[in-house]
């Protein structure tokens, strides 16, 4: 079998190590923003989903001045909201938690594009540092 045949088979390697290492130097800096813009919308969601799971849009916000249901004001599907729920009930709200949390979901994203680009070119570390 042929080196980079092998190199091919791990589930990960350097290269992958390697853009984990580039996502958490990276977004690890935006770990102390605070919440801006949209982001209320989403933690108003998981707020709600803790006490209402299978109601997830089942509440009124106040976005723009104008008291109205959620599943007018977002454009978003709940999974996000599910995901901060679970991860505020383990670790509480703040932001820093937060913006840590969702670096599983990057992870995951950059791990999956350089696992399909090692599969379809022979470029996949460049591929997973465009994602």
């Amino acid at each position: 079998m042929s080196e980079a045949r092998a190199r091919r088979s791990l589930p990960f390697d350097r290269d992958l190590l390697l853009l984990f290492a580039a996502i958490l130097g990276l977004l690890a800096l935006f770990a102390h923003k605070a919440f801006t813009v949209d982001d209320p919308l989403f933690l108003w969601l998981a707020e709600h989903v803790q006490s209402h799971p299978f109601d997830f849009y089942g509440f009124d916000v106040n976005w723009g001045g104008t008291v109205r249901p959620m599943h007018e004001v977002t454009m978003n599907p709940p999974l996000v909201g599910y995901f901060i729920a679970g991860v505020a009930a383990i670790f509480g709200w703040s932001e820093v938690t937060m913006h840590l949390a969702f670096l599983i979901p990057a992870g995951g994203a950059v791990a999956g594009t350089y696992w399909l680009a090692r599969r379809l070119s022979d470029r996949p570390l460049e591929a997973g540092l465009v994602a």
